[in-house]
């Protein structure tokens, strides 16, 4: 809820202008309303306007990391963006039309209509999810809540219901997982870390399974002795 949500009355209408006549107000007063509104409608739709919610594992990417995320995927097909809705912003922003967001919060899919899809990792997929995104993309990114093994196992499995053929694979987790993510799913360390609104104390990186992706993030880490 933006700061301007708190500050509203029971006399304003639902798009936050008060339901007076606006044809009495001195323009001045008529321009101070609507930016009001227009604030309020800008709030609704920025991820950055949420608090961070520490119970949930929800934290918020920079700008500027955003960026380097969307830049890393873009124009290598359609993106699934699960849990990143600041990701799935800046593919937005830098107007990328067909991605979808997979995300728990529902107040990230405000102004997406078809392009958001409620997701939650402790649900069976293949009933809560329609068929019809099945095989549906090239590139899935995954920023899991948690850092477990269980937990980045479903959103594994998820990926790779989504996916069509050898899709890109993006997740960003803990290093602590390097060894098993590596191993088991063919995924290397890249050099790009990444940057939170918030003094989050946890590093975490982006792991991905592409040559190209990889490129565009910084490259790949060096090797473990």
């Amino acid at each position: 809820m933006s700061a301007l949500d708190n500050n509203a009355n029971d006399s304003d209408s639902s798009d936050g202008v008060p339901e007076i006549g606006l044809d009495a107000l001195r323009p001045e007063a008529l321009a101070a309303l609507l930016s009001v509104k227009q604030a309020r409608e800008t709030a609704s739709m920025d991820t950055t306007a949420l608090p961070d919610d520490f119970g949930m594992s929800q934290f918020w990417y920079t700008d500027a990391c955003a960026d380097a995320l969307a830049a890393a995927v873009r124009d290598r097909g359609r993106v699934a963006v699960v849990s990143c809705p600041t990701a799935h912003r800046a593919l937005c922003r830098a107007g990328d039309g067909e991605s979808v967001l997979f995300e728990f919060d529902a107040r990230c899919g405000v102004n997406l209509g078809d392009r958001f899809c409620r997701y939650d990792f402790t649900e069976d997929f293949h009933t809560k999810i329609p068929s019809h995104f099945e095989g549906s993309f090239d590139v899935v990114v995954l920023d899991p809540p948690y850092v477990s093994r269980d937990c980045l196992e479903a959103f594994w499995s998820f990926a790779a219901w989504l996916s069509r053929g050898a899709a890109a694979k993006v997740v960003l987790t803990s290093v602590v997982n390097r060894p098993w993510l590596r191993a088991d799913w063919g995924l290397a360390l890249t050099d790009f870390e990444l940057r939170f609104t918030s003094k989050l104390c946890t590093p975490l990186r982006a792991f991905t399974d592409c040559e190209e992706v990889a490129k565009r993030l910084g490259g790949f880490a060096p090797p473990e002795d």
